[in-house]
């Protein structure tokens, strides 16, 4: 991370990035707010999840920092209501640690999964590499038209064999790195620095749950687009 007041992500000063804080807990409230402040995010913060909700409708921020633990709805279903009509960033923040309830949140939309208490350092490299993810593959023409496949980049739409399809910003990103390699294999490690660069410090068990939501909205219709690698990765397969 860079020192306060000169942190820039994406080219961007820290200052013209927004972050909700949707958390119950004072204390924390305060520590967290305090310390994204410092860095110099725009941060506002709401103390259950329907003022939650409200403010990331109104307010438009660039990333989301959601408790699964409110006191009137869950965490799990904020997260829900946020991604069906938002592409924003959402890292769950929760005290919950098993590999179930981890998976369960990124399989809902979230991007990152932190277990309290977590510590600060590892909260802003997750919040800079979220926010720093790579641009769209480079490379590839505006609009894309391979197979079934036909995708506008500019309006990230996907349509397959006709039929419009919605992806998550993550899931329209790894689609991009398997057309620009469509005839060869795409490593998990390759496919996990695309998205978020060298430095991310999750494991690879994101890219699976990630890829397995773009298979099966892609594939909804038995083309089989998606081929997975065993001990490698995946590959697009067009016929």
């Amino acid at each position: 991370m860079e020192t306060n007041h000169e942190l820039r992500i994406a080219g961007h000063p820290a200052a013209e990035w927004r972050i909700l804080l949707i958390e119950d807990a004072p204390t924390l409230q305060i520590a967290t707010r305090s310390l994204l402040e410092g860095e110099g995010f725009q941060v506002d913060v709401a103390g259950n999840g329907l003022d939650g909700l409200a403010l990331a409708s109104q307010w438009q921020p660039d990333l989301v920092l959601l408790d699964l633990g409110l006191p009137d709805i869950d965490g799990t279903d904020v997260c829900e209501r946020i991604r069906a009509t938002s592409e924003t960033f959402i890292i769950m923040l929760t005290g919950r640690s098993d590999d179930e309830s981890r998976l369960g949140g990124l399989e809902i939309g979230a991007d990152a999964y932190l277990t309290k208490p977590f510590d600060k350092r590892e909260l802003l490299l997750t919040i800079e590499i979220l926010l720093r993810r790579a641009s769209p593959q480079g490379g590839l023409p505006d609009l894309v038209e391979l197979g079934p496949l036909s995708i506008n980049r500019p309006a990230r739409t996907v349509a397959v064999n006709g039929t419009d399809i919605h992806l998550t910003k993550i899931e329209f990103k790894l689609l991009e790195r398997l057309v620009a390699s469509h005839d060869q294999a795409v490593t998990r490690a390759e496919l996990m620095t695309s998205l978020w660069g060298p430095d991310w410090v999750g494991d690879d068990h994101v890219i699976s749950v990630h890829m397995a939501n773009l298979r099966k909205k892609i594939d909804h219709d038995g083309t089989g687009l998606v081929e997975t690698i065993r001990g490698i990765g995946y590959r697009l397969r067009l016929k």
